[in-house]
């Protein structure tokens, strides 16, 4: 798994452009990481923080690949 690039540089690892990150059509948890298998109402990654005081260890980079491949299946382009 591939740190984030937040990480040691004194900054929080986020859940955004991570490749387990996604969200859901439930208004009262609208984020989900499939690594860990939970939804939550903040980002999965503030959640961690909260219950271990580290930051996620799961967290892996999303490609650009990856990316295109998800604004194509969802009708975007750009």
């Amino acid at each position: 798994m591939s740190q984030g690039s937040a990480s040691g540089r004194g900054e929080r690892v986020t859940c955004f452009g991570c490749v387990h990150l996604v969200t859901t059509y439930q208004p009262a948890f609208p984020y989900a990481c499939r690594l860990m298998g939970m939804k939550s109402r903040a980002l999965p990654s503030i959640e961690v923080f909260k219950e271990t005081g580290e930051d996620c260890r799961g967290y892996e980079t999303r490609s650009n690949e990856a990316r295109s491949a998800d604004a194509r299946r969802d009708g975007r382009t750009g």
